[in-house]
């Protein structure tokens, strides 16, 4: 999956799990390469509309457990 939709929008692709966390893990990873960076990583997911919302809990714990700071899903 690689452009972005508005999370508001049908007929968006969701990422698969494994690529989900290899993003979040990726930004993880280049961050703490930062000296003194206060940057605050958010993960963020679509999955509620497409796959219910037990599956985009799930996505938001899994990266919140990669590295995430915090989570945000949206409808």
């Amino acid at each position: 999956v690689q452009s972005k939709r508005c999370g508001h929008l049908l007929g968006k692709q969701i990422a698969p799990i494994p690529e989900f966390l290899a993003r979040i893990r990726a930004a993880v990873a280049a961050r703490a390469k930062i000296h003194d960076c206060d940057i605050v990583l958010i993960a963020r997911t679509d999955a509620a509309q497409s796959y219910g919302i037990d599956e985009a809990l799930k996505r938001l714990k899994l990266a919140v457990e990669a590295g995430a700071d915090g989570m945000f899903k949206s409808y």
